[in-house]
């Protein structure tokens, strides 16, 4: 058998993925469980929450040109 590459992106099937069951209130407990855990890990990077609401000025460079 020879394997060919389709070209079709198939994701990788969760836990709580079509058929598995699960109530609603379990399925956002898992979000935000996950949502939790990027923000530690963001922090451990130092990338931060903003917490405040405060107007900021920020740049966006063009680096493909």
């Amino acid at each position: 058998m020879v394997l060919q590459n389709s070209g079709k992106y198939r994701p990788e099937r969760k836990d709580g993925a079509k058929g598995a069951g699960g109530s609603r209130e379990e399925t956002s407990e898992i979000r935000l469980r996950e949502s939790l855990e990027n923000d530690a890990i963001d922090s451990k990077y130092g990338f931060e929450r903003v917490a405040d609401h405060l107007e900021r000025t920020g740049f966006l460079i063009n680096m493909h040109t």
